[in-house]
């Protein structure tokens, strides 16, 4: 039987790397991995005001909470995904999957060990709205989750759902209700280490072919960092290397909008970085095959081996009646995967005409 990958540790804080003041927080005791998400689940006190929360998933080795944190580090919400004695850890994402309430609801994926069972929160009151097996009942490897608008017959958002370690390169799409809309392999069948992925608008919104959002996947660990976008029922539509094909430490894939672009940049990194090797990140222009906009390294060689991103606005950027915060641009958090509590991630701001990677140290 294979050995699952190390497992990754690490606790949340903000680093702003242009206004150092902002207060940190740490959402967990233990030095346990987490997963990261960015986006608009609460509504806000001030009328008309429009602020993202920032939604991380506990690691390995604690029980599977979930916390929502507003932008200052303020807990907001903390509820347990799945039983208290799984300490598996619990990945994370946000999509609109229930409609008519005009915010986004929680997605949670089990980490390595637990069983494949999604489940959709609405996260004001923390009751499961939709929990459904993406997998057969005996896969024990994790699901790794995204969502966005890959059914365009449909007013909801879809969940794509991906097999963690152990698992065939499956990537599946479900409607809100749980119906199958697709499912296929994002890679060769005989690659057993799961598979990566996000969901975004990545190529052009002119519509047509490409109109909705796309699915960017990268293969687990022991993979070739190849990068692939897919439209929502499979179809192939972007293919390269994100770093050496040599490589073989598998990829992680964020998307998100840091440019103020019609489309959304993809970002990836290796998802397992020797400690003699500084992490690297890269993101590409979306409608390209493989442009590369920014390419920079979050920390130095011997701190992680491993990272987590989410991008989406972290700071407050609309309200009626005041101008913009900044330029309106996502920004990409980088977390490390493992190391000491106390050390804060980054916040790599983008900016208009700059992908978030070059505005960092």
């Amino acid at each position: 039987m294979s050995t699952p990958p190390a497992r990754r540790r690490s606790a949340l804080g903000l680093e702003r790397l242009e206004v150092r003041d902002v207060p940190s927080f740490s959402p967990f005791q233990n030095p346990g991995g987490l997963s990261i998400a960015v986006g608009d689940v609460f509504p806000e006190v001030a009328i008309g005001a429009v602020e993202n929360e920032i939604v991380v998933g506990s690691g390995k080795g604690e029980q599977p909470y979930v916390r929502v944190y507003s932008l200052a580090g303020v807990l907001e919400a903390e509820f347990l995904a799945y039983e208290a004695s799984f300490t598996g850890g619990v990945n994370v994402a946000l999509a609109d999957v229930v409609t008519g309430d005009t915010f986004q609801e929680i997605i949670t994926g089990p980490g390595f060990g637990g069983g494949p069972v999604v489940k959709v929160f609405n996260p004001n009151n923390r009751n499961i709205l939709r929990s459904y097996l993406a997998f057969e009942p005996s896969f024990r490897g994790g699901v790794n989750v995204s969502g966005g608008q890959l059914n365009l017959a449909t007013a909801s958002e879809e969940i794509v759902a991906a097999a963690g370690f152990g698992g065939g390169p499956v990537v599946r799409v479900f409607n809100e209700n749980g119906s199958a809309f697709s499912s296929f392999f994002a890679y060769e069948s005989s690659f057993r280490n799961g598979v990566n992925v996000a969901v975004g608008d990545i190529l052009s919104t002119a519509g047509g072919a490409n109109a909705g959002d796309e699915i960017a996947t990268g293969p687990g660990e022991s993979g070739a960092p190849l990068l692939k976008v897919f439209g929502g029922t499979g179809d192939l539509r972007r293919s390269y290397f994100a770093f050496d094909q040599a490589d073989r430490n598998g990829l992680v894939v964020g998307v998100g909008n840091t440019e103020n672009a019609l489309s959304d940049e993809i970002f990836a990194a290796a998802q397992f970085t020797p400690l003699t090797v500084a992490p690297r990140i890269r993101s590409f222009n979306g409608n390209s095959s493989g442009q590369i906009e920014s390419d920079f390294s979050p920390y130095p060689a011997g701190f992680t081996r491993y990272i987590n991103f989410a991008a989406g606005e972290v700071d407050p950027f609309f309200t009626i009646g005041t101008p913009f915060v900044n330029n309106n641009a996502g920004d990409l958090s980088v977390v490390p995967g493992e190391g000491p509590t106390t050390q804060a991630p980054r916040i790599f701001y983008g900016l208009r005409g700059s992908a978030a990677g070059n505005n960092g140290p």
